[in-house]
C-alpha cells in the first residue's frame, strides 16, 4: 500500500496518485494521517466522541472551504467533515464506526480476473469505456448539440418576428 503525503490519501499501486495525481507515493507508515470517513456536521459529534472514547486519536478538516459567506457567517452546515486517523489506527478507527452504525459492511472485495472479466462484457456488448475520453467527447457533443439549439431558437425568433412585422405593417 502507498501513501499520498500530499492528499493524504492510500493509493493500491501506479507511479501516481489517483485522487490528486502526485507522484511523490510511498510506502504508507504507522503514523501517517489517513482518511477515515467523510461525514456531515451532525455525523461529527457521535464520531468524534466514539473515537475518543476509544482513545485513537484524530483530525478533522472541513470539506467546503468556503468564500466571503464562510467568513461571515461561520461555517455552513451543509459542509462536511473529513476525519482523519494515524494509519495504524484505521481499522479499529472503522470497527469502532461500524459499531454505532456509521459504516457498512464492505462489498467483497473483486479479483484481478472479476474485473477483467466485466470489461470484456462491456466491451462485447458494446458499453463506453469508463475512461475520460469518452466523458469528454460526450461533454463535446452535449456543448455542440446546446449550442446548435440556442442558435435554432434565434433564428425562429427571428423569423416569427418577421411575419409579425408582415403582418402588423411595422
Amino acid at each position: 500500500m502507498l501513501y499520498c503525503a500530499d492528499c493524504q490519501s492510500l493509493c493500491a499501486g501506479g507511479e501516481r496518485c489517483p485522487f490528486c495525481g502526485s507522484g511523490r507515493l510511498r510506502p504508507v507508515r504507522p503514523g501517517d494521517p489517513v482518511l477515515l470517513c467523510s461525514a456531515s456536521q451532525e455525523e461529527e459529534g457521535p464520531i468524534a466522541g466514539a473515537l475518543g472514547d476509544a482513545g485513537i486519536p484524530y483530525l478533522e478538516k472541513t470539506e467546503a472551504a468556503g468564500g466571503v459567506t464562510s467568513i461571515v457567517l461561520g461555517r455552513s452546515r451543509s459542509a462536511g467533515v473529513r476525519v482523519f486517523v494515524p494509519y495504524g489506527e484505521r481499522e479499529r478507527g472503522r470497527g469502532i464506526l461500524r459499531g454505532i452504525g456509521f459504516l457498512k459492511d464492505d462489498p467483497p472485495a473483486r479479483t484481478a480476473g472479476e474485473e477483467a472479466e466485466e470489461k470484456r462484457t462491456d466491451e462485447k456488448s458494446g458499453g463506453a469505456p469508463a475512461g475520460g475520453k469518452g466523458r469528454k467527447a460526450a461533454r463535446i457533443f452535449s456543448i455542440l448539440l446546446f449550442l446548435l439549439a440556442v442558435a435554432a431558437v434565434a433564428i425562429l425568433t427571428d423569423a416569427l418576428i418577421d411575419r409579425l412585422r408582415f403582418f402588423f405593417h411595422w
